[in-house]
C-alpha cells in the first residue's frame, strides 16, 4: 500500500520546471480546486511560522514566536472541533498587553508578507477562464484576512471559499472536501484539487474520491545561494526567502542586481537614512559617481524631506588642479599626480590640468612623445622632462586660478556649514580628506560626515588619524575584526556602482551660473556604448527593483540593516564565484587611470606554462583575482585562501 501511494505521488508531483503538464491533467474535469498557502500563496519568510517572529519585532517582543506556537498548541488541544480560529489562539494570549491589538498586527503581517506563487499565476488564471475554480483551505485566519491576501495578489474569480475554521473540518481526513463538494453541488468525479501538502490536498482529497495534484512546497527558483560568509544564519534565510518569491528570472545580469547587488544597496541606503534621521542631518550629499546609484534609491525609498538630497558632482581631479599654486616646485607637482606607475606625458598633463594635445611641440623639442611610456618615479630625476615643467609651469598655474574661481562658485552652492554628510563608495576615504582640507584652504566653514560602503585600512589615516569624521557600513577598519573584505573583488564591487556618464573635470562659469564639465564616458567608443553600459544597466535595474519591494515588506524591518546578511550574496560571488558567475563578468573592461584592463580575462593556462612573466602581469592588471584564478585553476579549492596567501608573498 505504501509503494503504491508512493508511486502515485511520485507521478501526480509535477516537474519543478514543467507546471505545463498540468494544463493536460484538468482536461477532463468540469471543477479545478486549489490550496491557498504555498499553492497560489506564499509567504516572504522561511517557515510559515516565522511570520511570528516578525510580529515579535512589530511589537517589540523578542520571544513572542514561542508564545504564539504554545498558545496554538494549547488551542487544538483544548478544541472540541476538527479545526480553531484566530479567536481562539489569542486567547492563550491574553495576559499580554494589548492582546487583541497584536491579533490586528498578526493579521496584517500576513497580509503583507503574502505574494503570489509565480510558477502557478499562468495556470490559475487559465483554469479561472476554462473550468470552474473553488478553493479549499485549513486555514485558523477570518474570511476577511484571507479573501484580502487573495484579492492583493489577484486571485480572483472564483465560486467559493470554504474554510476549515467556519466549517469546523479539516482537509486531511476529507472532511473539508466534503462540505466544499456539498455547497457547491459537485460530484467528486467532476473535480480536480491541486495542492502541496501530501497529507491534506493530496491524500485527504484521495479519501473522497476527489483527483488531486501535489505541486512542491518549496521550489528553490535560485540559481545559486550563499554558504553565508559571516554569521545570523536566520535573517540570512528570511533574505533569500524573500528574493526566491520575488525574482523574475528575465536575465541573467538582472538577476544578479536583484539576488547580490540589490540586498547591499539597499541594506546601506537604509543604514544611511536611518542615520541622518536619527543624528538631524540637515543635507546629503552623494558624491559622483558612485553615488548616482545610491541617490536614486536613496530618493524612493526615504521618507524624510527635512533633508536636503543632492548629486555632488565633484572628483580627485576637479578637486585637486585648483589647489596648485605658485608654492610648489618641480617635485611638489610630482608628489600630486594621479597617475600609474608605468605612465606618459599625456597622463601627466591631463594630472596637471592642461589639454594634452595643446602640448605636444613643446613636447618633441624635449624628446618627448604624448603616448611615450615612463615610469613615473623616474620623471623626478628626468633633467629635460623638468626643463618642459619650468616651461608650461605658467600654464598650469594660469589653470588652476581660473578652475579655482570656478570651484569656488560651485561650492558655495552647498551650505557646508550645517550638519552635512556625504556619502560615496568609500575604501580609503580620501576624496573626504581632501575635500575638507580644499574647503578650509578657501575658507568655507564645514561640518562634514562621511558614509560609505566599507572602509579599508587606508582610512585610518585618511580619517580617523585626522580627526575627521566617518563610517562604513559592510565593512569599516576601525571596527575590531573588519577586514578589507573588497580586496579580492574590487573592480567588480566599483563596476556595480558604474553612473553612466564620464568623470567630472571642472567647473566652468557663465551668466547663468555654473556648469560641470565631465570626461568622455569611458564605456563608450566611437560614439557606440560597449557591452558593459547595458550589462551595468541591467544589474542596477534588478538592484533597484530589489530595493523597491523589499521596502515595503515587514521582512526588511526585522532583517533591518544587518550589514552581514545583506553583503553576503555579493561577497560570495566575490570570492567563490562559479565558472558562470566569471563568464559573466570577467571580459568586463576596467579602466585604471585610463589604462584598459580587465576583470578576470586570463589567456590559457598552456600560454601561461611557458610565459610565466605574462601570468604575473595579467595577474596584476586583474581587478577580481580571485575570479582570475578561478577562471585557470578551474577546480574546486578555496580562492580566497590562495588569493591571500599569493598576496601575502608579493607584499
Amino acid at each position: 500500500m505504501l509503494k503504491k501511494i508512493a508511486h502515485d505521488v511520485s507521478e501526480s508531483t509535477i516537474n519543478l520546471h514543467n507546471y505545463n503538464d498540468m494544463y493536460k491533467r484538468i482536461d477532463k474535469y468540469e471543477v479545478v480546486s486549489f490550496d491557498i498557502f504555498d499553492t497560489l500563496i506564499k509567504r516572504d519568510v522561511p517557515e510559515p511560522v516565522d511570520i511570528f517572529n516578525l510580529v515579535g519585532e512589530k511589537i517589540k517582543l523578542n520571544n513572542f514566536k514561542n508564545k504564539r506556537i504554545e498558545a496554538e498548541k494549547k488551542a487544538r488541544f483544548d478544541s472540541s472541533s476538527k479545526e480553531i480560529n484566530l479567536d481562539d489562539i489569542y486567547k492563550n494570549l491574553s495576559y499580554l498587553p494589548d492582546y487583541k491589538k497584536i491579533k490586528e498586527i498578526e493579521c496584517e503581517i500576513e497580509v503583507n508578507e503574502c505574494v503570489p506563487n509565480k510558477d502557478i499565476v499562468d495556470f490559475y488564471n487559465y483554469c479561472k477562464k476554462n473550468k470552474r475554480v473553488i478553493i479549499v483551505t485549513d486555514m485558523y485566519l477570518p474570511r476577511n484576512v484571507i479573501s484580502k491576501i487573495l484579492k492583493n495578489n489577484h486571485f480572483d474569480g472564483y465560486e467559493s471559499l470554504i474554510i476549515s475554521n467556519e466549517e469546523g473540518a479539516v482537509k486531511a481526513d476529507g472532511s473539508l472536501f466534503k462540505n466544499a463538494l456539498k455547497k457547491n453541488s459537485i460530484d467528486s468525479s467532476e473535480v480536480i484539487h491541486i495542492g502541496n501538502s501530501l497529507g491534506a490536498d493530496y491524500l485527504g482529497a484521495k479519501k473522497v474520491g476527489i483527483e488531486s495534484i501535489k505541486i512542491p512546497t518549496l521550489k528553490k527558483r535560485l540559481k545559486k545561494t550563499s554558504r553565508y560568509m559571516f554569521s545570523k544564519r536566520e535573517k540570512y534565510n528570511y533574505l533569500m526567502s524573500f528574493i526566491n518569491n520575488h525574482m523574475t528570472f528575465s536575465d541573467s545580469y538582472t538577476d544578479f542586481g536583484y539576488q547580490c547587488f540589490g540586498p547591499l544597496l539597499y541594506g546601506f541606503v537604509n543604514w544611511l537614512r536611518k542615520d541622518l534621521k536619527k543624528k538631524k542631518f540637515k543635507n546629503v550629499l552623494f558624491m559622483s559617481r558612485d553615488g548616482y546609484i545610491m541617490k536614486k534609491v536613496y530618493d524612493q525609498i526615504c521618507d524624510d524631506k527635512d533633508i536636503k538630497s543632492t548629486y555632488f558632482e565633484v572628483s580627485r581631479r576637479s578637486l585637486r588642479v585648483p589647489t596648485y599654486n605658485k608654492n610648489m616646485d618641480y617635485k611638489d607637482m610630482l608628489d600630486v599626480l594621479t597617475v600609474p606607475n608605468l605612465t606618459n606625458p599625456k597622463q601627466v598633463l591631463d594630472s596637471w590640468g592642461l589639454s594634452p594635445n595643446l602640448y605636444k611641440n613643446d613636447l618633441k623639442k624635449y624628446g618627448f612623445s604624448l603616448d611615450m611610456g615612463i615610469k613615473r618615479e623616474d620623471l623626478y630625476k628626468n633633467s629635460d622632462f623638468e626643463k618642459f615643467f619650468l616651461e608650461i609651469r605658467e600654464d598650469i598655474l594660469s589653470n588652476a586660478t581660473d578652475e579655482l574661481e570656478a570651484l569656488k562658485k560651485y561650492l558655495v552652492k552647498f551650505q557646508f556649514s550645517e550638519k552635512t554628510a556625504i556619502v560615496d563608495i568609500g575604501w580609503g576615504g580620501s576624496m573626504q580628506h581632501f575635500l575638507i582640507e580644499t574647503l578650509n584652504k578657501m575658507g568655507i566653514e564645514n561640518n562634514i560626515y562621511g558614509y560609505y560602503v566599507g572602509l579599508t585600512n587606508k582610512s585610518i589615516a585618511n580619517l580617523y588619524n585626522n580627526g575627521l569624521n566617518a563610517k562604513g557600513y559592510a565593512f569599516d577598519a576601525m571596527n575590531k575584526g573588519d577586514t578589507d573584505r573588497e580586496r579580492p573583488f574590487v573592480g567588480l564591487f566599483e563596476t556595480l556602482f558604474l553612473e553612466q556618464d564620464g568623470s567630472v573635470k571642472r567647473y566652468h562659469t557663465d551668466r547663468n551660473g555654473v556648469t560641470v564639465e565631465r570626461y568622455p564616458y569611458e564605456y563608450f567608443s566611437n560614439g557606440v556604448a560597449q557591452k558593459e553600459v547595458s550589462r551595468v544597466k541591467k544589474i542596477q535595474n534588478g538592484a533597484e527593483k530589489f530595493s523597491i519591494d523589499f521596502s515595503k515588506s515587514y521582512t526588511s524591518k526585522f532583517i533591518d540593516n544587518d550589514n552581514e546578511t545583506m553583503f553576503s550574496n555579493l561577497y560570495e560571488i566575490g570570492v567563490e564565484p562559479s565558472l558562470k558567475d566569471v563568464e559573466l563578468f570577467g571580459s568586463f573592461e576596467f579602466f585604471n587611470n585610463d589604462t584598459k584592463v580587465y576583470l578576470a580575462k586570463p589567456k590559457s593556462i598552456i600560454h601561461y606554462l611557458v610565459n610565466i612573466k605574462s601570468l604575473k602581469k595579467d595577474m596584476y592588471d586583474s581587478q577580481w583575482k580571485i575570479g582570475f584564478l578561478k577562471k585557470i585553476i578551474k577546480l574546486k579549492i578555496n580562492y580566497r585562501y590562495l588569493f591571500n596567501m599569493l598576496r601575502k608573498a608579493t607584499n
